[in-house]
């Protein structure tokens, strides 16, 4: 409820406040000022903007980076002015900003990675012209319709991408570039359909008028119930129904269509039956059924001239080419003897074949990442006579073993690499999880792509020939040849890891799945910290971030929901991405941060979720005492590690009751602690408390 008018005069701009202290409405005279008329306080507790007069960019750039708890943003009463400048949404970018248009990047900022989370409702300027760039971009919580001003002309690509909530657009029926159907947003004469919103309920059956479904039309379209595609579509853009739950049984492309793009049908999860191509079809986009992973078969009609089908399976006309096997293909497969090229990821997640897979003496080309997931094949086995590849021992190699492409899944034992290897492809050993004890890499291996050995989780370690001039390993772990990254920690790991001194880089998933580890070790020589790196360390309890490091990828610690202190030596909160921590408890977690750093945290995004913060001054002597021994739980029991073996341990109560008094036969022990308590864990060299209870 409106309580007060306060009306301020100033030199540079006249604006008005109306309403307590959640709700404001603010007029400027002046565009650029909004910052100046909002104290901290207010901008942290504002709940609902209605902004009137002349703004620009900057103004947006405010609301964006300081209205954080924001559900209410009204602009109808706005006029939005040209800027050029560094201050606008392009953070630091010189950047000309046309008037009248909803800047790009105006509620994500591309540079913190922050997203506008908060916000539920945008009411849109009535005299704009244009929405920019990613403006809206992930604002998982704005709902109900947004409104097109008659003046639009233009929405740029992936303007609301991410808005996860709403139900509906409308759009004023003088404009004359869009138009809006039953909650749809189309062009004018709706012919082509531009986006569906992702919470509209319906079964949906897109209008006769509609020759093109717009790029990422109906991505994401999480409550669509089923789809009804009309003989008029002639083009599906790039990822038009990804991830889109109407896509539901089978899916029957219409006598008519002639292109879908990239991705176009990625991820359709409900999408469960056969996929009909019609024979108007031309081109088939790259990755366009990809992840559809419960398709039972492809049906193309005969008289297409560019695609055939045979056994359920989708090829090139002359099914020379084979572009998909259906991930729920059962039993053998037999890839026809036609065939000379199997296309990346053709057989991917085919988790049901079986038995042996035999390559044709005529195929000359296998793409990437093709056998990923395809856990229980047995073997590889090639025609004889084919010129390019072989196998062995059941795996698949090229024809002189310099390229190992692929190991079945149900292999077991040990696996000796040949010398002659020289590149492991890409998941070559994906998911091997029979495959045991240490996995020696030859001298000639100069390349190993991409997860070659994830979802390996019995191989106790990696080796590496001394005369590699590419890789090494040391502790097992798997390493440049310089030791300065981490490529692959074997994911049998158990406890603590201390990472050696030179150690720069932790290559993108190098610890990915290590379920054992409990804590790891840093040096400060490290530098960047790649995606994924402790992704499910579901043990991890206590972790430092030196403060050399200068690179941060995404989704680092995602699902380490075990987490009980992170320490970061970084006086300045770096930028991390949302899924940076996500899984990590951050009201159980505590956050060390440098001396003095605790205000700077709190305000950081993402760093400012952490409930428990305290801070240290960072000298390097943390992981001195790593060095030595640690305490952690581990299924229930308190455990030692790190120990010197011969050195005395006592375990003595708070009060000063001896419990436990013996010398170290291993490095690492069960503590025997007798009941709930505190107790010292002492050796001449360090002390460490622990508290047992029955609730941890």
């Amino acid at each position: 409820m409106k309580k007060w008018v306060l009306v301020y005069f100033l030199f540079s701009a006249c604006w008005m406040f109306v309403g307590a202290q959640t709700s404001q409405t603010v007029q400027l005279t002046k565009a650029g000022t909004l910052s100046a008329q909002l104290t901290d306080s207010e901008a942290s507790q504002l709940l609902s903007l209605t902004l009137t007069g002349t703004i620009d960019a900057r103004d947006i750039a405010c609301i964006r980076d300081r209205l954080r708890t924001i559900t209410t943003l009204d602009l109808t009463g706005s006029t939005i002015n040209a800027y050029a400048g560094t201050d606008g949404t392009d953070t630091g970018v010189q950047t000309s900003y046309p008037a009248n248009e909803l800047p790009r990047y105006a509620f994500y900022n591309p540079y913190q990675k922050t997203y506008m989370s908060s916000l539920i409702t945008l009411k849109l300027p009535s005299t704009l012209v244009s929405i920019g760039y990613l403006a809206c971009y992930f604002c998982w919580n704005l709902a109900g319709q947004i409104s097109i001003p008659s003046t639009v002309k233009n929405i740029t690509d992936y303007a609301f991408y991410g808005c996860y909530q709403l139900t509906a657009f409308s759009v004023s029926t003088s404009n004359t570039r869009y138009s809006g159907s039953n909650g749809v947003l189309f062009s004018k004469n709706q012919d082509t359909l531009f986006l569906y919103p992702n919470a509209k309920v319906a079964t949906y059956a897109v209008p006769s008028t509609v020759k093109h479904i717009y790029k990422s039309a109906f991505e994401n379209a999480w409550a669509m119930t089923g789809l009804t595609i009309p003989t008029s579509v002639l083009s599906v853009g790039t990822y038009g129904f990804c991830n889109c739950s109407g896509v539901t049984g089978n899916l029957t492309l219409p006598e008519s269509m002639l292109y879908i793009d990239d991705g176009a049908f990625r991820s359709c999860y409900n999408l469960t039956g056969t996929v009909t191509i019609p024979s108007t079809m031309k081109d088939l986009g790259n990755y366009c059924f990809f992840e559809c992973n419960y398709v039972q078969s492809y049906n193309v009609s005969s008289s297409n001239a560019n695609y055939a089908s045979s056994n359920g399976a989708l090829y090139s006309k002359k099914i020379d080419t084979l572009f998909i096997c259906p991930a729920k293909k059962s039993g053998t497969f037999t890839i026809p003897a036609t065939v000379r090229l199997i296309g990346s990821h053709a057989f991917y997640k085919c988790t049901a074949l079986t038995g042996n897979l035999q390559i044709p003496k005529l195929v000359d080309y296998i793409g990437y990442y093709c056998f990923w997931g395809c856990d229980n094949l047995s073997t590889f086995s090639v025609e004889a006579g084919n010129p390019y590849f072989t196998s062995d021992n059941g795996s698949l190699y090229s024809l002189n073993k310099d390229r190992l492409l692929a190991c079945p899944g149900l292999k077991t034992g040990s696996f000796t690499i040949p010398e002659t290897v020289r590149s492991i492809d890409p998941n070559a050993f994906n998911d091997c999880t029979q495959l045991t004890g240490t996995m020696n890499i030859p001298a000639a291996v100069d390349f190993i792509g991409d997860f070659a050995f994830y979802g390996c989780s019995s191989l106790s370690g990696f080796s590496v020939a001394a005369a590699n001039t590419d890789f090494a390993a040391q502790d097992g772990l798997l390493y440049s040849k310089l030791l300065d990254t981490l490529l692959v920690c074997p994911l049998s790991k158990a406890g603590s890891l201390t990472l050696p001194n030179g150690v720069k880089c932790l290559g993108h998933s190098a610890l990915e799945g290590c379920l054992n580890l409990t804590f790891v070790n840093l040096p400060l020589t490290l530098t960047e910290i790649g995606n994924d790196a402790f992704h499910s360390c579901t043990s991890l309890q206590i972790l430092e971030i030196p403060a050399s490091v200068e690179k941060f990828g995404s989704a680092v610690f995602y699902k380490c929901a075990a987490l009980t202190e992170l320490a970061i030596g970084k006086t300045v909160p770096p930028a991390i991405d949302y899924y940076f921590l996500e899984g990590v408890d951050k009201t159980t977690c505590k956050l060390v941060v440098p001396t003095s750093a605790t205000a700077t945290y709190a305000k950081a995004p993402y760093w400012e979720a952490f409930t428990k913060v305290s801070e240290k001054v960072f000298t390097g002597q943390f992981l001195q005492k790593s060095i030595s021994f640690r305490t952690y739980k581990l299924n229930n029991e308190w455990v030692a590690e790190g120990l010197t073996p011969g050195t005395v341990l006592e375990i003595v109560r708070m009060d000063g009751r001896l419990v436990f008094r013996n010398k170290v036969t291993e490095e690492r022990m069960k503590l025997p602690l007798p009941e709930d308590g505190i107790y010292l864990i002492h050796t001449d060299k360090q002390t460490e408390k622990v508290l047992k209870t029955g609730f941890h």
